[in-house]
């Protein structure tokens, strides 16, 4: 059987098959580079986990922890094709929850829930990636997720190229569920808490971003 552990920067470092899964899943406009997830996972900034299935690493996740507002960025998430189907992207997501509101707590923060990017089916280039998309957000769905209504870019992690993403968060503090009208308080702290720090994006850029946030029209949420 699968378990799932978490793993620190000099674990991940010589994980050869977490790196190899991370390059297949994530296409290069959405990958940072290796020095970026390990720093920020050594200073404690970021979280990883990896699901090991006969001594290979099947799964895997990074997460970083907002403050800001008290929210687990839950970054990445993959699963190996031979893997699927044995419930590991829902046991890999619950780990970052916990780790990361156990950390927060640590830090006299109360977690508010998870927020994921994930790419928009409807501007995927071919049909294949439409239906990967699709899978995607029903599986996020089946977690509890739910799209914010805004309309929102992921900065240049490349240097160039903004890609446009939406954004999904899962509430779970129920004493306090996360409303709409808070979705830019929230990009903010993923640009400056997260943006920012680790990938060198600067404040004049990200405020740029920021200003250009907007309330999608229904006919838009519901094309």
């Amino acid at each position: 059987m699968p378990h799932c552990e978490l793993i620190d920067a000099a674990t991940l470092t010589q994980d050869l098959d977490w790196w190899a899964l991370y390059a297949a899943s994530f296409p290069s406009c959405e990958r940072e580079p290796h020095h970026a997830i390990l720093h920020s996972v050594g200073s404690g900034r970021a979280i990883a986990l990896r699901a090991v299935l006969h001594g290979e690493t099947v799964g895997l996740g990074v997460a970083y922890l907002l403050k800001g507002m008290p929210f687990v960025f839950a970054a990445y998430l993959a699963v190996s094709d031979r893997a699927r189907s044995l419930g590991l992207g829902a046991m890999l997501l619950d780990w970052m929850f916990a780790v990361g509101t156990l950390r927060l707590r640590r830090a006299g923060l109360e977690c508010r829930g998870m927020v994921m990017e994930v790419e928009d089916p409807n501007l995927a280039p071919t049909p294949e990636a439409r239906a990967e998309g699709l899978g995607r957000l029903r599986f996020f769905a089946k977690q509890g997720a739910r799209q914010l209504p805004i309309a929102y870019v992921q900065p240049a992690l490349d240097g160039s190229a903004t890609v446009p993403l939406s954004l999904l968060v899962i509430d779970r503090y129920p004493g306090k569920p996360f409303a709409a009208s808070e979705s830019q308080e929230l990009v903010r702290s993923l640009y400056f808490e997260k943006y920012w720090p680790v990938n060198g994006v600067t404040p004049r850029t990200l405020m740029a971003l920021m200003t250009g946030l907007s309330p999608q029209a229904d006919a838009d949420r519901a094309s």
